[in-house]
């Protein structure tokens, strides 16, 4: 167990794992998995199929509600058509070998070109990380089942995959818990999160598969609670904006624990290294560009 006096600055562990994040997206938007996915025989039609099967495998339960509890904000209408259908035909443990396989080749090669001691130094970063995440894991149940997974030995470039995994649901739950304390449901978290970003609105409704009319009636409770104006275009009231600001300083301050034994040295050093990284997986065409390419409904 790590034992740690150390303190970071909550406001900056964000940027940690935003700068390996990408390796998670790369993992269930690059086009191989989906069609290794399909040559075991796993029922997976698109990116966000490989999204739901992939995140909930290591959880290893074919309870659509328990999954669709933990995603929170996603319709649950792919979750319900996939779990637990796919689990009949194909094994958890399949499904992450299979994805892992695939991601064991790209990274290598998109990795290439990145310094073998920076990867090797972000690697080590990204492990202290992650097995501080893995001590507190409690109430996190997306983290929990990628903890029960063994770490990767002996390549640096699949631990930060795994870290950036795992820190990534480790985040998330945390950021669901504050959700639900604010008393936020699926489509009003997404909605508070579009007025914080008003050019992403149809990317989050249509990316998570909420119909318009679901929309809507969202916006219409909010403004009932105090979180927006009446403005065609949904904005915070001050009473929302000040609402949603606790959101994301909690999420921070739930997330600051993993990342304790590498100090803020260590925080700000990932974020420098995790630029490095970021830049080497748009080079080898697996950063955001897959996000370009992937339909988001109607």
């Amino acid at each position: 167990m790590l034992v740690t006096t150390a303190q970071v600055d909550p406001s900056r562990v964000h940027a940690a794992l935003r700068g390996i994040e990408g390796a998670f997206a790369a993992g269930v938007l690059h086009p191989d998995v989906l069609i290794a996915l399909q040559a075991i025989g796993a029922p997976v039609e698109s990116p966000e199929d490989v999204t739901v099967v992939c995140r909930s495998a290591a959880m290893h339960t074919d309870n659509p509600d328990v999954v669709w509890s933990a995603f929170f904000n996603f319709n649950g209408e792919t979750i319900n058509r996939l779990v637990p259908a796919t689990w009949r035909k194909v094994s958890f443990d399949d499904v992450l070998t299979t994805q892992a396989e695939v991601m064991d080749v790209a990274f290598r090669e998109a990795l290439s070109s990145m310094n073998s001691n920076d990867l090797a130094e972000l690697a080590a970063l990204s492990r202290a990380a992650t097995m501080a995440a893995i001590e507190h894991s409690e109430g996190r149940p997306l983290c929990a089942g990628i903890s029960a997974r063994p770490l990767p030995q002996n390549d640096d470039h699949m631990m930060v995959w795994h870290a950036a995994c795992l820190l990534r649901e480790h985040r998330g739950d945390g950021h669901v818990a504050a959700l639900v304390v604010e008393g936020l449901d699926r489509v009003e978290a997404l909605v508070v999160h579009a007025a914080m970003m008003p050019r992403m609105v149809n990317v989050l409704r249509r990316s998570r598969r909420w119909r318009q009319d679901d929309w809507q009636l969202a916006i219409e409770r909010l403004r009932a609670k105090g979180w927006l104006t009446d403005d065609e275009v949904p904005t915070f009231t001050d009473a929302g904006r000040e609402r949603r600001q606790w959101i994301e300083d909690r999420t921070n301050e739930l997330a600051a624990v993993a990342y304790e034994p590498i100090g803020d040295a260590g925080v700000e050093r990932m974020i420098e290294l995790g630029e490095t990284y970021s830049a080497a997986l748009e080079d080898a065409g697996i950063g955001r560009v897959l996000l370009s390419r992937v339909p988001i409904g109607d």
